[in-house]
């Protein structure tokens, strides 16, 4: 099982969406691929890109895309039980539910690799991505469920601050 989480007003998924529709319809012949949105913009009415950038939505209508869109949105559910801390994301599980593969945020090598082991381990071919279509890096969004336990509790949690980062922002 692949799970790619990804949020609609989150312009990182928005650039790099083709990507990961590639690496849906390429490995859902050997393995089952859910993109699970952590909000319900996916869904709302409105069908014209240009409007819905205007409005901070960075994704296609779920309808425009061709397939389905787990919305993750009321309980983050999914998104709490597989805590991908930055989107995009991919989580790859065994038959088993064991994680196999993680990558999260944008770093266009770590996706490459990563989207290269798990079409190897599945038997599918490599994804026809175009990879330097795609920027090097970005930085991603931050998931939605935050600090949300399950149950909806609050906790504290460790966050990493690289030397160049900016610890105030």
């Amino acid at each position: 099982t692949v799970l790619l989480f990804v949020a609609a007003d989150c312009p990182v998924c928005g650039e790099v969406f083709d990507a990961l529709v590639q690496v849906r319809e390429t490995l859902q012949a050997k393995a089952a691929v859910h993109v699970i949105s952590q909000d319900d913009e996916m869904l709302a009415a409105e069908h014209d890109m240009n409007k819905r950038v205007s409005r901070g939505v960075f994704l296609p209508h779920h309808d425009d895309i061709g397939f389905p869109v787990l919305n993750d949105s009321r309980a983050l559910a999914a998104s709490i039980r597989w805590a991908p801390e930055v989107l995009p994301a991919l989580v790859a599980l065994d038959t088993d539910s064991n994680e196999l593969a993680r990558v999260q945020g944008w770093a266009r090598a770590e996706w490459e690799a990563t989207v290269s082991e798990l079409a190897s381990m599945l038997g599918a071919p490599e994804p026809p991505i175009v990879w330097p279509d795609f920027p090097e890096k970005l930085e991603g969004c931050g998931s939605k469920h935050g600090f949300l336990e399950p149950g909806g509790s609050l906790q504290s949690r460790p966050v990493t601050v690289g030397d160049e980062d900016d610890v105030f922002e």
